[in-house]
């Protein structure tokens, strides 16, 4: 994930196989670039996320010790802010990648 972050190019190669492999019509990537991305669910959603997170913690998670829902957004939080403050030297390009990527959404 780190190279990804660091590496404009290979962030947006990954961008452009998501595009073209796994496209859900909710999926809008052109808020996929690492300053706009945001893996935190909208505040009105976090009640069912955390139903949700519980559920899956009876059936399909399988560590000893998960983290809590809390924990887990804390954790999602902080990858978010390291994306938001990651250098990025490539920027625009990858913006007007992007943006040329998904014109005909």
């Amino acid at each position: 994930m780190r190279k990804a972050l660091e590496d404009g190019n290979l962030y947006m190669e990954i961008v452009k196989h998501r595009e073209k492999f796994y496209h859900p019509s909710y999926v809008d990537y052109s808020k996929e670039l690492p300053r706009v991305i945001d893996f935190l669910p909208p505040a009105t959603m976090v009640e069912t996320f955390r139903e949700d997170y519980n559920e899956m913690m009876g059936s399909f998670i399988y560590e000893k010790d998960p983290l809590s829902f809390d924990e887990l957004l804390i954790s999602v939080a902080a990858i978010r802010s390291s994306l938001e403050n990651a250098p990025r030297q490539n920027d625009c390009k990858c913006r007007k990648d992007v943006e040329q990527t998904t014109s005909y959404l």
